[in-house]
């Protein structure tokens, strides 16, 4: 069985001080932001790709981020959250949380450097030189047999 993951970052958000804004987990998307996530969810639909289900870290920016990115597969009511995605999170919980998933195509909402270190565990099998994730960046791993 092949498992397809879609890892992204989250688009740019409003700085701390911002708009009222006076916590990292209370920052929300700009409206470039928004714009530039929805392009990119945009061209990701006409692409042909396809998601099964899309789980977001629970902080604010990442969830709008995966509703905006769900949006064209119909699933942005359908998003859910996870510890496992959080800013402070560990690689082995995600892991587990993949493991105890059936669906064959998730899109993961996550922040840096968490997600670049995921990516380079899933592909290289360390963490070491962790791979780079800007605003909005993605990157899709194939999983055989996971």
């Amino acid at each position: 069985m092949v498992r397809t993951v879609y890892l992204i970052r989250h688009g740019e958000p409003h700085s701390i001080g911002e708009l009222g804004i006076l916590t990292d987990a209370n920052r929300t998307l700009t409206p470039e932001g928004k714009e530039m996530i929805a392009r990119q969810a945009k061209g990701f639909k006409t692409m042909g790709e396809h998601i099964d289900a899309c789980i977001s870290s629970p902080l604010i920016r990442a969830v709008q981020t995966a509703q905006i990115m769900a949006e064209p597969f119909g699933l942005e009511n359908a998003i859910e959250t996870s510890e496992s995605l959080g800013v402070y999170s560990s690689r082995e919980d995600l892991l587990k949380m993949l493991q105890m998933r059936t669906e064959s195509s998730l899109l993961l909402v996550s922040h840096t450097p968490f997600i670049g270190e995921f990516l380079s565990k899933l592909v290289c099998g360390h963490v070491y030189g962790a791979m780079s994730f800007g605003k909005g960046d993605m990157a899709r791993v194939d999983l055989i047999g996971f």
